[in-house]
C-alpha cells in the first residue's frame, strides 16, 4: 500500500497521458486542481453525501438493530432480510433505481400520482437540484445493512440483565438507546462513522451507473471526476492528483475524529 501511494504521488508531479513518457511537471497538477471549480463542486457533493451517510444511515441502522435485538421469534428472518440488499451487486441496484427514477418511464412519479402525492413529482435524474439526493438514497439504502449488522453485534454483546433492569425501572425505548446502548457500544459507533466517511469518499458506482455524474457534475463525487480525467480524458497525472485528495481527506478525518470523538470510556 505504501509503495502504491508513493508511486501515485510520483505521477502527480508528472505530465502523463498513461501511454507516452512522463514529463516532470512539478506541482502544476496541484495548482490546477486548487483552481479548478469542477473539483470543488465534486468535493462539495462528496461531503454532502458523507453528511447524509452519517446522519441518516447510522441512526436508522441503530434503531433497526435495537428493534431486531429486542424481538424474540423471527429475529433471524429480519436480520437476513435487512442485510440482503448488501449482497446485491451495485450495478444491479443502480440500474434498478435508474429505471424507477428515469423520466422516460416515470415509474416513481406515476406511483406518487396514484396515491395522491403528485405534488412530490420531480425530474429525479435530470434536475441539478435533486439529482444528488436521487443518487445518494439508493446507496444509503443498500449499505445500511452493513451498519445494522455491526450495531446488532454490539447490542447483543450487552448483558441482558441491563435491559431487564431498565425495563423494570420504566425506561422507554429512546432512553434505553441513549442512556444504555450508546454508552456501552460507543466504540462500535465510532467504527460505523469511520466506515461511513471512508466509504463515501471513494464512492463511484452509483453516480456513474445512474447519471454518469450528470447533469454536468451535479451528481459527481471526487472519484467520478478522477475517472473522467484519467480514463475518459487520458490525463492520468491530473486524475491521480485528484485521487490523492481522497487519501488526504480520509487521513485528516481519521485524525480529527480520533482527537475529538474517540474515547475509551463514555461518561454517563
Amino acid at each position: 500500500m505504501l509503495f502504491a501511494v508513493l508511486v501515485s504521488f510520483y505521477y502527480t508531479l508528472m505530465d502523463w497521458n498513461g501511454v507516452g513518457p512522463a514529463v516532470f511537471n512539478g506541482i502544476k497538477n496541484y495548482v490546477r486542481m486548487v483552481r479548478d471549480p469542477d473539483y470543488w463542486q465534486v468535493v462539495k457533493n462528496t461531503f454532502k453525501f458523507a453528511a447524509m451517510a452519517v446522519l441518516l444511515q447510522n441512526p436508522v441502522a441503530l434503531i433497526l438493530a435495537f428493534a431486531v435485538a429486542r424481538i424474540g421469534r423471527g429475529h433471524r428472518f429480519f436480520r437476513s432480510a435487512l442485510f440482503l440488499p448488501v449482497v446485491i451487486p451495485m450495478v444491479a441496484t443502480g440500474l434498478l433505481f435508474s429505471l424507477l427514477l428515469n423520466g422516460d418511464y416515470n415509474i416513481l412519479n406515476k406511483l406518487l400520482a396514484s396515491i395522491g402525492l403528485g405534488f412530490l413529482q420531480q425530474r429525479w435524474l435530470t434536475d441539478p437540484k435533486v439529482v444528488l439526493y436521487s443518487v445518494a438514497v439508493p446507496q444509503l439504502w443498500q449499505y445500511v445493512g452493513i451498519h445494522f449488522i455491526i450495531y446488532l453485534a454490539g447490542i447483543q454483546g450487552i448483558p441482558q440483565e441491563i435491559f431487564e433492569s431498565a425495563t423494570l425501572d420504566g425506561a422507554s425505548g429512546f432512553k434505553t438507546i441513549t442512556r444504555i446502548v450508546l454508552p456501552l457500544i460507543w466504540n462500535v459507533v465510532t467504527i460505523n462513522i469511520i466506515l461511513n466517511i471512508t466509504g463515501t469518499l471513494k464512492a463511484f458506482d452509483f453516480p456513474w451507473i445512474m447519471t454518469w455524474g450528470g447533469p454536468g457534475l451535479s451528481s459527481s463525487y471526487i472519484s467520478v471526476l478522477m475517472y473522467k480525467q484519467a480514463i475518459k480524458g487520458f490525463n492520468f497525472s491530473y486524475g491521480i492528483t485528484i485521487s490523492m485528495t481522497i487519501l488526504i481527506f480520509s487521513l485528516i478525518f481519521l485524525l480529527l475524529f480520533r482527537l475529538f470523538f474517540s474515547r475509551e470510556d463514555y461518561e454517563y
